[in-house]
């Protein structure tokens, strides 16, 4: 079994014409690359502008009563989101 062929192209030729191959093939990766990059790049910004900030809805409460024996931490949050929910009920 002979595996050899009869080509019209010397051998030097035959390897310009495999190096132009191989640099094509990793130009077009390097442009895959480059336009990966720059498509992470738009989507990371797009997820940003998506995002909310706590600051954007986040409710402030002044004045609060003060903490003590006879008002504890979880009666004061308990008529806190009661209010916060009346509140909203309110709402249109």
């Amino acid at each position: 079994m002979d595996l050899t062929f009869d080509l019209p192209i010397a051998r030097n030729k035959i390897a310009f014409v495999a190096v132009g191959l191989d640099l094509a093939v990793v130009f077009a990766f390097v442009l895959f690359l480059w336009h990966l990059a720059y498509y992470v790049k738009l989507e990371a910004e797009r997820h940003r502008n998506l995002l909310l900030e706590t600051q954007e809805f986040a409710l402030e409460f002044l004045n609060l009563p003060e903490v003590d024996k006879d008002y504890c931490m979880v009666r004061l949050k308990a008529d806190l989101w009661r209010h916060v929910e009346a509140e909203i009920r309110k709402q249109p």
